[in-house]
């Protein structure tokens, strides 16, 4: 009887410390903002440009930054590119004139892992451009 006590009692203490270091794991939030967007059209090439800027830097590179244009209500995804080292983006495509309607860019949430913490990237949309 007094090792069946022994050995619950230990499973408990146990099972107390898995719980406890499962939930000093933390959850970080880092805001993620586009700044910067241009967008051109020469005869040659339409040419998105912009910056993706976050609290956290690794929320910053290699990001997978798409270009809409909204028209009447739909969205149309035209492009789409990933980040640099520093956050900044510059897609081109073929083509020459932009056509009629507003123009942003959009990140999707990402996250990894640092320290056993969780840190959410979130998403992130730039203004929009008016053509």
């Amino acid at each position: 009887m007094k090792r069946i006590m022994v050995r619950a009692a230990t499973l408990m203490v146990g099972c107390v410390a898995l719980s406890v270091g499962i939930a000093s794991a933390a959850t970080v939030e880092a805001p993620t903002v586009i700044t910067k967007f241009k967008l051109s059209a020469d005869s040659d090439a339409r040419k998105y440009s912009g910056r993706v800027a976050s609290t956290k830097s690794r929320c910053e590179k290699n990001r997978k930054v798409k270009v809409v244009r909204k028209m009447h209500g739909n969205e149309k995804v035209l492009a789409s590119g990933r980040t640099d080292s520093q956050g900044k983006f510059r897609i081109e495509r073929s083509g020459g004139k932009l056509r009629r309607g507003k123009y942003y860019t959009k990140v999707k949430q990402s996250s990894y892992t640092k320290n056993g913490d969780k840190v959410i990237c979130s998403k992130g949309k730039s203004g929009k451009i008016k053509v």
